[in-house]
């Protein structure tokens, strides 16, 4: 095999790197528990009186928070098109930046009918490094190092689909009807990357735009996670 075969070869496994990176070191082991505490309460299980109580105020913060860091247009995708001009990312671009439009009126959807936040300790210091959080955001996706912006968009649509399944849950709870998700799938993500990325520069770039990207979103959920810790010691 030839040495531009073996390159190919690597750059074609960056984007099933990038999916499964996604899938496991992003939101979906933090979000877990918020899944199945809300989960248990839909099939019927019942719940300790302190569960039953935290509900709501888990409900609203996890609408609340997400609002605040992903409900903002321009977001992660836009900042992203306004850098990117290549042509095998285009397609990918703009379905994301649909898709997440909708996710956007989804979002708002399930923000308004949760309700407000239950005020705690710390309150201000959450609600300024979820603030501060949109600006790191907004850094990696409108980078000038090429392949950074995409590396950050693909994983944040990867890592969305699994905060899709909680915000569905949210909207059982809510009585909310749970919309189609039109964000590009796995495969076409993959794909996209691969095409993508033509030199081991663009690579190191992708990989870290992406892997920023989800400690972000860990860093997140982590002060979600936080408050209900903080309520349920009170």
């Amino acid at each position: 095999m030839s040495n531009s075969q073996l390159s190919a070869q690597k750059f074609d496994k960056l984007g099933t790197s990038i999916v499964r990176r996604a899938n496991n070191d992003g939101s979906i082991n933090i979000i877990a528990p918020f899944i199945k505490t809300l989960s248990n309460s839909i099939d019927g299980l019942n719940l300790r009186d302190e569960a039953r109580k935290e509900k709501p105020m888990m409900i609203a913060d996890i609408a609340h928070y997400l609002c605040v860091a992903h409900g903002k247009h321009p977001g992660i995708i836009e900042h992203a098109m306004s850098k990117i001009v290549e042509d095998c990312s285009r397609e990918w671009l703009v379905r994301a930046a649909d898709g997440f439009t909708r996710e956007r009126i989804y979002l708002t959807e399930l923000t308004v009918v949760a309700g407000p936040i239950t005020r705690i300790s710390g309150q201000d210091e959450t609600d300024m490094l979820i603030v501060n959080q949109s600006k790191h955001y907004k850094m990696l996706a409108s980078s000038d190092r090429k392949g950074c912006s995409i590396g950050a968009a693909a994983a944040f649509i990867m890592d969305w689909h699994h905060i899709r399944h909680l915000m569905d849950i949210l909207a059982l709870q809510l009585n909310i009807t749970v919309p189609s998700n039109t964000l590009p799938a796995a495969d076409e993500t993959a794909r996209m990357i691969n095409e993508y990325a033509t030199s081991e520069n663009i690579t190191r770039a992708i990989n870290f735009g992406a892997d920023q990207i989800l400690s972000q979103q860990r860093a997140f959920w982590n002060l979600i996670k936080a408050r209900a810790t903080s309520r349920n010691a009170a």
